[in-house]
């Protein structure tokens, strides 16, 4: 049993304002890795006419691309089967 009501103190006490900035933090550092990493992600964000660094507030991540079900079922029937090229990593 957890000895306090919370798992992580620091992170679950946060000012609302620094949790934001902490939160669009980790989401730049993820985009900037699927840009620099992944082929499918880089193509997608360059045909929405997108780098990573146009993301500069919370409210320019309404720019960022979706990627639906349909699209992940496409990328994975490219090579390398069966992850095409999302893989962030190799393998």
């Amino acid at each position: 049993m957890a000895e306090g009501i919370y798992w992580n103190p620091l992170l679950e006490t946060l000012p609302r304002e620094r949790l934001r900035e902490l939160q669009f933090k980790k989401f730049k550092r993820i985009l900037q890795w699927a840009y620099d990493h992944s082929p499918f992600y880089r193509r997608l964000y360059q045909e929405a006419g997108l780098e990573p660094g146009d993301i500069k507030s919370f409210e320019d991540i309404a720019r960022v691309p979706k990627v639906d079900k349909g699209m992940l079922r496409e990328v994975q029937r490219r090579p390398p089967f069966p992850y095409g090229d999302i893989l962030a990593v190799p393998l």
